[in-house]
């Protein structure tokens, strides 16, 4: 139980990190007060919007976190973007310290001419799109045409293969948004991926490559920049590239598209004027080859402008200063699964249950801020928010997630003009 004096800990930013470490706070400083603030107003960030719609299980660490606001006290506090409505020095001077897990949102850009070419755009912006997120609005007339390259080899990279793929029907159990997953690609006839790495080198896990083994009537075919299918050393990948590629023939009456996949091909030039129409890539034997494409998804990582800036000693213990902290993608970018951060949590709720040790604290918390009432959401008006998500899920889904800020407001019970 917290009092008075107990020490009062702000967590900026609600996703994995975030959550993990008020979780291992709660055990290294047991009466500390502690409030996880979000610019958003519904909670849980990266698992919400990030982790691929129809991939359930992995979102359901929601679940875990809720317990955290719902049974162990620690408070909520969305729709407050500190920055803008409130400055981290002022949330310093109320709380004895601070964690700042906010992430990283901005897609990494090619470093490549042309990469600038309308029609390149990031995956971490379509997974956020097919998650609802309401940053992610896509324009009227945004397709993905009727091809499109994914340039990558990790486990985005193949979520958005995965998620391009399927069709509505596949989708049961998902909080996809339907209209959104079918404006981008309900024209897509061919799909590639172009990975500089070889197979063997290729960063994503095998299960999610064996997940492309589940769709019929889908032809794949193999290229690469180097070497064949033989030369695979990973006997494991390459028996699910073995797969993949004797599953369909162009002679299936039922064929819904092509997926090319490239390996050992680094990514050239963008081509195109107002929109892109090729991307040159070159094998790692020096052959180049051109893609023809209305569309290029990079998912080559993420970067961003941290709340604060992070030094080499930040980065590797996660202490900017004395009251200062910083976890998760904020802290080591963009690296590690939702489930490694709860390790990177646990090593920092140790530093700081040492820097609070014996702690007789005389801030006075997230009560010191004089929020303007009504102009954030608490836990319960998050609960409202998602009653009505899954109370509006169409038939086969999980949830149907309102894609706006101010339809959340209202949902909550707040008026979409509260100021801060």
């Amino acid at each position: 139980m917290s009092d008075s004096n107990s020490p009062k800990i702000a967590i900026i930013g609600s996703g994995p990190s975030g959550c993990y470490s008020a979780q291992a706070l709660l055990k290294t400083v047991p009466n500390a007060e502690i409030t996880v603030f979000d610019r958003l107003p519904v909670p849980f960030g990266l698992a919400r919007f990030g982790v691929a719609a129809d991939h359930q299980g992995t979102k359901g660490v929601t679940k875990q976190f809720a317990r955290l606001f719902e049974r162990q006290g620690v408070k909520f506090v969305g729709n407050l973007n500190v920055g803008e409505h409130v400055e981290l020095d002022t949330i310093r001077e109320h709380f004895d310290a601070i964690i700042v897990a906010t992430g990283l949102h901005e897609d990494r850009q090619l470093d490549i001419p042309g990469s600038a070419t309308p029609g390149v755009v990031g995956a971490g912006y379509i997974t956020r799109a097919l998650n609802s997120h309401p940053e992610a609005k896509l324009p009227l007339d945004y397709s993905l045409g009727e091809v499109c390259i994914v340039v990558g080899a990790g486990n985005v990279a193949i979520d958005c293969m995965r998620l391009l793929t399927k069709n509505g029907t596949e989708f049961t159990g998902s909080d996809v948004h339907d209209d959104n997953h079918q404006q981008l690609s309900g024209k897509l006839r061919e799909l590639h991926l172009v990975s500089r790495s070889g197979v063997d080198q290729a960063k994503f896990d095998d299960s999610m490559l064996r997940e492309m083994t589940h769709f019929e009537h889908v032809r794949h075919e193999l290229h690469f920049g180097s070497g064949d299918l033989a030369a695979v050393t990973n006997e494991n990948r390459r028996d699910i590239l073995t797969i993949l590629q004797d599953k369909c023939t162009d002679a299936d009456p039922e064929l819904r598209g092509v997926i090319h996949w490239w390996f050992g091909f680094a990514p050239h030039e963008v081509h195109g004027g107002n929109l892109v129409d090729t991307l040159e890539i070159v094998g790692e034997d020096g052959t180049h080859a051109l893609i023809k494409t209305d569309s290029v998804i990079t998912a080559i990582g993420f970067q961003g402008d941290p709340l604060v800036p992070v030094t080499e000693a930040g980065r590797e213990t996660g202490k900017i200063e004395q009251g200062l902290y910083v976890g998760g993608w904020a802290r080591r970018g963009p690296r590690g699964t939702i489930a490694s951060q709860r390790i990177d949590a646990l090593e920092l709720a140790k530093i700081i249950g040492a820097d609070l040790a014996d702690l007789n604290s005389t801030k006075s918390g997230v009560a010191g801020l004089n929020l303007a009432p009504g102009s954030t959401i608490d836990y319960d008006g998050w609960k409202r928010i998602e009653q009505k998500e899954i109370e509006a899920a169409r038939s086969g889904r999980a949830r149907h997630k309102f894609d706006s800020i101010e339809e959340m407001l209202k949902e909550a019970g707040m008026q979409p003009t509260s100021q801060h």
